[in-house]
């Protein structure tokens, strides 16, 4: 997209977007956070703090309190080291090598170019990194680097507990600026594959790509309620229809999505039409595009179905038993919010995502997960996808799957938040649950005795390239974080 450069740095607070703008320049895809590891030890080791790595990879620097009362608490600031790495079509980009490149809209926004942001969870480094030079009173802190959280929070289920002596945690990674997040959703999910039987080569056949694009993804859990796209279950909607219209179609590939925890933007299939189908294809496409835009409506206005042709070096189509057996599997298999919490208004409980497709010419691979404030509801879930796989030809494996969060909401930690952001904004915050995965259930299920609270700077769009972080927000939670501290470092904790 080419947005001029910005210099974040000149943004407020300063600590925070410097320490950030450090981050952007250092590549940590889930998995591959060995800089960001370097990066965060290096730092400490320039201020002569001691820190400390576990076998997985989670960093802990020790920082001595500052003008903190006899007895204050060791407080553990917590956020996740990884992002998640999308781009837009066309972007020229590697997040193994290449720097975020941050900049500034005309709305009190920041985004990147072309591609994730990473202030999920950049942002919640910065502020631990910044708090931990500030010169404001604050208790002892045990600064808690986790990694690999995108892809199933792997890091802090893996923690040595060793690490880790504090037992109050203040977690970095909410995405709205006036919440507090007392608890979360477990996850599970699996892997699917569907064994491919091709047929003989078609004669006089042209081949085609299908696409969908222009959808806005989004996080598969705290997006998960908002109507928006999948674009899978449309590209198999739209297969579906052409099939009806003219059974000659054939496929020969499908594929789409690329992170297990976002709603898929985009997915193509590879076809073989008959010169006949040709009109009626086209006339069944622009009516299904026209009907998926009603239905998804403002939640995703950009929808958009192209039929083009290929080059002719694809390979010969699936039979018609694998056909029949990928687009039911993906009909069948649940997508989105499926029920709603019972004890908190608005708050899902239970829902579902197929977020990625994957064909190596042998298999297609689906990768499905759901997510659940009930445990009971989350195995029935997982039970589900597993039944839907045997129904359909389709093998599954389960993937990794962490535990919720119970609400919390009278810990001390919480009501010491709350009070601190009375007190500064004379107002309340929302205090809550969230439909997505926080680190907090896990790291509690690690370290016994553990209290946390959530908060955070808002963001918008995470695990998306429309990703963006809101600048005034940011200096909210820096004065919010500010002022815990000191209450936190003036006495002990109740």
């Amino acid at each position: 997209m080419n947005h001029p450069a910005s210099d974040i740095r000149a943004l407020e607070p300063h600590a925070v977007w410097r320490a950030f703008a450090d981050l952007c320049q250092v590549p940590r895809p889930s998995k591959h956070e060995a800089a960001a590891i370097r990066h965060v030890e290096t730092w400490a080791e320039q201020h002569g703090w001691p820190h400390r790595r576990d076998a997985v990879g989670n960093v802990v620097v020790t920082v001595p309190a500052r003008g903190a009362a006899d007895g204050a608490p060791i407080v553990v600031l917590q956020a996740h080291l990884d992002m998640v790495c999308e781009q837009d079509a066309g972007t020229d980009h590697d997040f193994h090598r290449d720097p975020i490149r941050p900049w500034i809209d005309d709305d009190g926004w920041v985004r990147a170019d072309g591609t994730t942001l990473g202030a999920d969870n950049g942002l919640g480094v910065a502020l631990m990194m910044a708090a931990a030079e500030a010169d404001f009173p604050r208790p002892p802190l045990e600064l808690l680097f986790t990694v690999d959280e995108e892809t199933g929070l792997t890091g802090a289920s893996a923690l040595d507990p060793a690490l880790v002596t504090g037992r109050l945690l203040i977690n970095l990674d909410c995405e709205d600026d006036a919440y507090v997040i007392v608890g979360c959703a477990g996850a599970a999910g699996g892997t699917l594959r569907l064994p491919i039987a091709r047929a003989a080569a078609f004669a006089d056949v042209a081949p085609m790509t299908l696409r969908i694009s222009g959808l806005r993804g989004g996080h598969s859990g705290v997006d998960i309620h908002r109507g928006r796209g999948n674009a899978l279950h449309l590209l198999a909607e739209a297969l579906r229809a052409l099939v009806e219209v003219h059974p000659q179609v054939a496929v020969t590939g499908f594929s789409g999505g690329g992170q297990g925890n976002a709603i898929p933007r985009e997915a193509e299939a590879h076809l073989l039409l008959p010169p006949t189908a040709a009109v009626a294809v086209t006339e069944r496409l622009q009516a299904v595009e026209t009907a998926i835009r009603a239905r998804l409506g403002d939640a995703d206005p950009g929808v958009r179905l192209r039929l083009d042709v290929a080059p002719n070096d694809h390979p010969p189509p699936f039979t018609e038993t694998t056909r029949t057996h990928l687009l039911d599997l993906i009909a069948a298999l649940p997508q989105g919010a499926i029920t709603y919490s019972p004890a908190l208004a608005e708050l899902v409980e239970t829902s579902y995502n197929l977020a990625v497709a994957t064909d190596d010419g042998e298999v297609i691979t689906l990768v499905a997960g759901c997510r659940s404030s009930d445990n009971a509801a989350l195995a029935e879930a997982e039970a589900r996808l597993r039944a839907l796989a045997a129904d359909h030809g389709a093998s599954i494996e389960a993937a990794r799957s962490y535990p919720g969060w119970a609400p919390t909401p009278d810990a001390p930690i919480v009501q010491r938040t709350i009070d601190v952001y009375g007190r500064l904004f004379d107002d309340a915050p929302t205090v809550t649950a969230v439909h997505a995965g926080l680190e907090c259930g896990v790291l509690a299920d690690r370290l016994p005795g553990l209290e946390a609270v959530s908060i955070g700077p808002t963001i918008r769009d995470p695990h998306s390239p429309d990703e963006r972080a809101s600048i005034a927000s940011v200096a909210l939670i820096w004065r919010w974080l500010e002022a815990l501290l000191a209450d936190l470092a003036a006495a002990p904790s109740a």
